[in-house]
């Protein structure tokens, strides 16, 4: 897929930072977290079962795989695509797309935490100061929300949190899996595992007659969402695991915040404010810093 290439890196990013508008959309059309994420994955998921059909029809299943693999790369589909998924989701229903991608993008400096907290890696001085730098920022990033005002700003914040520390384990993990089971192996059992858990959580609070109320302003928002920002950047995202690793994504992708806070101004009429944009600085900075210095030690 020549994800290593920093074009293949950017798409990724912007298409993330597009999902986000997509999402926003969906809820000024009155749908709420739960119905967008179904929404998005009922358009994603005949992608993955006829990648599913392609690697069982093939045999592309690698041969170690064993049932208890499969038990795994479940556990990593529901932890990173559908726990981390959901909370954003929850989040975005009550903050800014521009904060909301700020609170995420720090997952690079989670890991940094969690490895220190959990292997003993030690904490280099540069390491401290750029966890500083990014928390400051979203500190500040997170003033301009609270002065808006709206509901549950701090709710929505903790959300997004919980989302990029689950993504952040989903990290950890899933770079030693998948080299191994391979990236479409490994994304499209965690994909299904996904859809699976949305779907059932859907059934249980919602009713699927409420997709018939739909309008095709809606359902073609969910096409978008679910394909060009769902289905392409998973497999993307895998192949940048296996074939460069996450540090150098993380720079990579430091045009993330700053695309949606240009996107999220143009679109959605989202106000861009000083402390947004100085949060946004110290944010981008930080963490451009933690995966510079890991990707040169490297």
């Amino acid at each position: 897929m020549g994800i290593e290439k920093p074009d293949s890196a950017i798409i990724v990013t912007l298409s993330f930072s597009l999902s986000l508008i997509f999402v926003k959309l969906i809820y000024i059309e009155g749908l709420d977290g739960i119905e967008a994420l179904t929404l998005r994955l009922l358009f994603a998921l005949p992608f993955y079962i006829a990648s599913l059909i392609w690697i069982i029809h093939f045999k592309k299943v690698p041969e170690f795989v064993k049932p208890s693999h499969y038990l795994i790369v479940a556990f990593y589909g529901f932890l990173g695509y559908y726990f981390a998924s959901y909370f954003d989701f929850i989040g975005l229903m009550y903050i800014s797309a521009g904060l909301e991608r700020l609170v995420l993008f720090i997952y690079p400096t989670l890991v940094v935490l969690l490895n220190y907290i959990f292997f003993q890696r030690k904490l280099m001085k540069w390491d401290i100061l750029a966890l500083f730098i990014t928390y400051s920022g979203i500190l500040i990033a997170y003033l301009h929300d609270a002065q808006l005002g709206g509901e549950n700003v701090n709710l929505g914040v903790l959300c997004v949190l919980l989302s990029a520390l689950t993504y952040a384990v989903y990290l950890m993990g899933s770079g030693h899996w998948i080299p191994k089971m391979g990236v479409n192996f490994f994304t499209t059992i965690a994909m299904l595992t996904a859809v699976a858990c949305v779907f059932l959580q859907f059934t249980v609070t919602r009713n699927w007659s409420r997709f018939l109320d739909f309008n095709c302003r809606i359902l073609l928002i969910g096409f978008f969402l679910g394909v060009f920002t769902t289905v392409i950047p998973s497999y993307l995202i895998s192949a940048g695991i296996h074939r460069i690793g996450s540090s150098k994504s993380s720079i990579l992708s430091s045009i993330g915040p700053v695309s949606t806070l240009i996107l999220a101004y143009f679109i959605l009429g989202e106000s861009i404010g000083f402390y947004q944009i100085l949060g946004t600085f110290l944010v981008l900075l930080g963490v451009v810093l933690i995966g510079k210095r890991k990707y040169e030690s490297s």
